[in-house]
């Protein structure tokens, strides 16, 4: 854990193409789904990502972020670190639609 990661700011990942295109239902319940399903790390923390990665600008969600003290060792929400350290991953497919929705 290096603290110098905390001077990226929020961005977003590279667009992506699902193996099948999914319509926006599929993608909403597969974003619920994994949202739902997080029993590792603290469940505030989980609910702080959440509130950053379904926010419309990432101003407001870096702020979140910041707030709660969770930093971005690539600068994207795909992998995060909370202030004790622990990590949390998330899925591009939480974060931004896929090229191929349908």
């Amino acid at each position: 854990f290096n603290c110098a990661f905390s001077a990226l700011k929020l961005r977003l990942p590279p667009p992506w193409r699902s193996e099948t295109p999914l319509s926006r239902a599929e993608l909403l319940r597969m974003r619920d789904e994994f949202w739902d399903t997080r029993v590792e790390g603290a469940p505030l923390v989980w609910e702080t990502l959440r509130g950053a990665a379904e926010c419309e600008d990432t101003e407001t969600a870096q702020a979140i972020l910041d707030a709660a003290g969770i930093v971005l060792p690539s600068g994207m929400l795909t992998s995060a670190y909370d202030n004790l350290g622990a990590f949390y991953e998330i899925p591009v497919y939480c974060l931004r639609e896929p090229s191929n929705l349908v």
